[in-house]
């Protein structure tokens, strides 16, 4: 039987590893540049997020799941993220 007190242990271990690989999703969130996908017209293109103009365009069959990832590998959310795990890493 597990008591309460191991269980705290393991919570604390568990909170432990998460604030470290907060600190590796931001650090690399950081690297991110600004940009944007931009899937509105015939093709699908990567754009500076800044001044807007084309870094790449997207070819293929795989092109609407390559633009679904690019999506996720966003700067701004990549830094959210690690802000809010660490968040709850220290409210518990």
């Amino acid at each position: 039987m597990v008591t309460k007190y191991e269980r705290q242990l393991e919570r604390a271990a568990v909170a432990k590893q998460i604030r470290e690989h907060a600190d590796t999703v931001h650090a690399i969130a950081t690297m991110v540049p600004f940009r944007r996908i931009d899937d509105t017209g015939n093709e699908i293109v990567m754009r500076d997020g800044i001044g807007g103009a084309v870094i790449v365009t997207l070819h293929g069959v795989l092109a609407p799941t390559m633009a679904k990832r690019l999506r996720m590998l966003d700067r701004t959310s990549g830094m959210a993220l690690a802000e809010q795990i660490l968040a709850e890493c220290t409210d518990s």
